[in-house]
């Protein structure tokens, strides 16, 4: 839409789950992503970045206990859509 402003969000969640980024909340995180696809949604750890819908790459960023993921969000409903990806991350990683 013209003049409909997009705003990127960033925010950082640090893994509190034992077994850290393993295949249940990277499935989590990508049926989140897929059910948001108008936004673009990456997560790093470090120089290591992955779109949050691609699996493989979020179990390539080999991320554990007491590791610090920066996750960005762009899209037209970004700020919703961060807000809720965090509170899933909190209950799930």
């Amino acid at each position: 839409m013209v003049g409909e402003l997009v705003v990127m969000v960033s925010f950082t969640h640090v893994i509190q789950g034992a077994a850290g980024l393993h295949a249940r909340p990277v499935t989590t995180v990508c049926r989140f992503a897929m059910d948001h696809a108008n936004n673009a949604i990456t997560v790093a750890k470090g120089a290591s970045c992955a779109m949050a819908n691609d699996m493989l790459g979020l179990m390539g960023l080999n991320a554990y206990c007491g590791d610090t993921l920066e996750v960005q969000v762009d899209g037209p409903d970004s700020t919703r859509v961060a807000e809720e990806l965090h509170a899933l991350m909190e209950r799930e990683l």
